[in-house]
């Protein structure tokens, strides 16, 4: 019997079921959207710069609200909490967007817990020995004796305490993080945050919006660049050296780490940290940031130096 040429039909892929559009509907598609954000949109309320340095502005929750708003869908989470040690929660939303007559259109999963090093800890600063609130350094020098000490600020519910800068009962405490103590305290806090991040990160991948928008959320792992405090730093009277080193003491004392390991989060509280010192404007000069000098405090002297850098010009201890 004669060889026979046998023709099988390929199995349909999902892929292929799926309704299409071609090119004029995509961009009419991409058209709507764009109409929507430029009429209905208003920045600063809908979406905003995350952080400095950002090249993207940040999908806020009340932008996303506005996009499933807009076009009739239905944007339900359905959060799981999971009680960790310690009194810690974790809440886990998953679900779909889903047209109004049921049909699902996206699905996305995130979560949010107490463990999170925004809610497990808390700025342990030096303390006002007197009425226990944290006191703050004084950023002007006293004229009749030369000193820059420290002051319990009366709007910050202080007593109005002042302590010069070598006050033992100031000088004794150690600045640093702390572990929180209530962690209970932020249960709902987390919960609300674990549905925004649901929301808006649905937003951007049901609307396709990943290439206008960005996670405000994924700040806190993208990298920062140190090169932003170059005008503010030179902006701050004094020592480059002497600058630089209490940039780093900053650091490691709030986050555990340098300045070039920060997230765009943890970059912008040292931005902010850094701008309450400027006294005026200056003009920035690239060599202010270009080295960094090991630490020269006391207690970080003591310290062997971060894998990977030298003890030198160009590394710090940690």
């Amino acid at each position: 019997m004669p060889d026979e040429l046998i023709v099988q039909n390929a199995p349909q892929t999902n892929l292929a079921v799926l309704p299409r559009l071609d090119i004029v509907g995509i961009q009419q598609r991409v058209a709507d959207i764009e109409a929507l954000i430029s009429s209905l949109m208003v920045k600063g309320v809908h979406y905003g710069p995350p952080f400095p340095g950002s090249d993207k502005n940040s999908l806020y929750q009340a932008g996303a609200e506005l996009m499933f708003m807009s076009v009739n869908f239905v944007a339900d989470p359905e959060p799981r909490e999971e009680q960790l040690a310690g009194s810690h929660l974790r809440v886990i939303c998953e679900g779909w967007a889903k047209t109004s007559d049921g049909r699902p259109v996206g699905r996305i999963t995130t979560e949010c817990s107490t463990m999170e090093t925004k809610y497990r800890y808390r700025k342990g600063g030096r303390i006002c020995p007197d009425c226990g609130q944290q006191i703050r350094r004084s950023k002007d020098v006293d004229k009749r004796t030369g000193d820059k000490g420290w002051y319990c600020w009366l709007k910050a519910d202080g007593c109005g305490a002042t302590f010069a800068s070598d006050d033992p009962s100031i000088t004794s405490q150690t600045p640093g993080r702390i572990e929180n103590q209530d962690p209970m305290d932020l249960w709902n806090t987390v919960r609300r945050m674990s549905e925004k991040r649901w929301l808006v990160a649905l937003a951007r991948r049901t609307f396709a919006l990943s290439a206008r928008f960005v996670d405000q959320e994924a700040a806190q792992s993208a990298a920062f660049k140190t090169d932003q405090v170059g005008k503010i730093l030179r902006a701050i009277p004094g020592d480059r050296r002497e600058k630089w080193n209490r940039c780093i003491s900053f650091c490691l004392t709030s986050f555990g780490k340098g300045p070039e390991q920060l997230t765009q989060l943890e970059g912008s509280i040292f931005l902010r940290w850094l701008g309450e010192q400027v006294s005026e404007a200056a003009e920035f000069k690239p060599e202010d940031f270009g080295d960094s000098p090991e630490v020269v405090s006391e207690e970080m002297e003591t310290k062997e130096p971060r894998e990977g850098k030298a003890n030198g010009t160009d590394g710090y201890s940690s």
